[in-house]
């Protein structure tokens, strides 16, 4: 167990949230009895939902792998697969940019502040996804049936409390962009994200 406080303290320490002490440690420990454990089952939230909302199943390309992920439920981040950093500053243009077009439509996304990252973002009150460091993958609240598409289109996975201790019903982890090809798709994730908050945020 010593060894395994020791990983995920080194973790913790980047990531925001959780205290990285023993007492951040027993709380991991304590989500881990709740969490969900199958992240990579596209039914595993809201079985019913239809096929998807905003997010077409055709805008996605199947991603054929998926990066490593470190076992802990919290803070969830990728182990292996990390983007460059100027892969990076390639996603963070595309982003600049995107939002640029998006203040160009009326739709005003603001940066602040979230749970585990200084780098969020919001419309309103409805935070759209922030960028975690280090690894520079995502959460993004999404409608639950275009979470569901993410998911099996192998472009993320579930956040473990998805559902769970007030968490939203559609939050995924999306994993890090590397190439033009990740970054058209994520954009499509982004573009969905805010037409799930402007329409509310509600299921």
């Amino acid at each position: 167990m010593f060894d395994d406080y020791h990983d995920w303290i080194q973790l913790q320490t980047t990531a925001g949230g959780l205290p990285a002490n023993v007492i951040g440690y027993l709380g991991m420990r304590l989500v881990r009895l709740t969490a969900h454990t199958d992240l990579h089952s596209p039914n595993l939230i809201l079985q019913k939902v239809t096929p998807s909302k905003y997010l077409s199943p055709d805008s996605l390309p199947q991603r054929t792998s998926r990066p490593q992920m470190h076992k802990w439920p919290v803070p969830q981040r990728q182990s292996s697969a990390h983007p460059s950093e100027v892969e990076f500053t390639l996603l963070k243009t595309r982003m600049e940019a995107f939002i640029t077009v998006q203040k160009g439509e009326g739709v005003e996304i603001s940066k602040g502040v979230s749970y585990d990252s200084l780098d969020a973002y919001y419309l309103g009150k409805h935070e759209l996804w922030h960028i975690h460091p280090v690894d520079k993958s995502f959460h993004v609240h999404l409608h639950p049936a275009d979470a569901k598409v993410v998911v099996e289109r192998g472009w993320g996975e579930w956040f473990g409390l998805t559902g769970k201790m007030g968490q939203a019903w559609g939050v995924v982890f999306v994993y890090a962009a590397r190439t033009e090809e990740d970054i058209e798709g994520i954009e499509k994730i982004w573009e969905a994200s805010v037409e799930f908050a402007k329409a509310g945020g509600k299921v």
